[in-house]
C-alpha cells in the first residue's frame, strides 16, 4: 500500500522521510524498506548506478511495497523514461532552474495512461 498511496501522501504535503542511496546493492533497499523510511531515492546523478542496478534496485522496491525514486543524471528524455521504465515511483531531476526546463522535464516523464 506504500507505492499505491505515495503520490497521494506527497501532494497532501504529509511529511515524508527518505535517504539518497549511493551503493547499487538491492540488498539494501531491503534493508532500508524495513525501517520507518517513506523511500528511497537511488542517486544515480553521482553514484555508480547503472540500468540494471536501477532495475533491480526498483524491482525489489515493488516486490517490498516500497517506493524508490531516481535522481537521474540529468533532465534528458532518455535518462528519465530509462528511471520510469525500470519501475521507479518517481524521478528528481537536478538542476531545474527555470520553468521552462520544469516543463521539458514534466513533458519527457509524461507517460501515456490506456484507459
Amino acid at each position: 500500500m506504500q507505492i499505491a498511496s505515495f503520490r497521494q501522501r506527497l501532494l497532501s504535503r504529509v511529511p515524508l522521510a527518505g535517504t539518497f542511496l549511493k551503493t547499487p546493492a538491492l540488498q539494501l533497499i531491503e534493508v532500508l524498506s524495513q525501517s520507518d523510511l517513506d523511500f528511497v531515492c537511488l542517486d544515480a546523478e553521482h553514484a555508480p548506478f547503472d540500468r540494471s542496478a536501477i532495475d533491480a534496485c526498483c524491482a525489489m522496491g515493488r516486490a517490498l511495497d516500497f517506493p524508490v525514486l531516481v535522481r537521474v543524471g540529468d533532465g534528458s528524455a532518455r535518462e528519465i523514461l530509462q528511471a520510469l521504465d525500470c519501475g521507479a515511483v518517481g524521478i528528481v531531476v537536478p538542476h531545474v532552474d527555470s520553468a521552462t526546463k520544469a516543463a521539458e522535464v514534466a513533458r519527457a516523464a509524461s507517460v501515456p495512461r490506456l484507459t
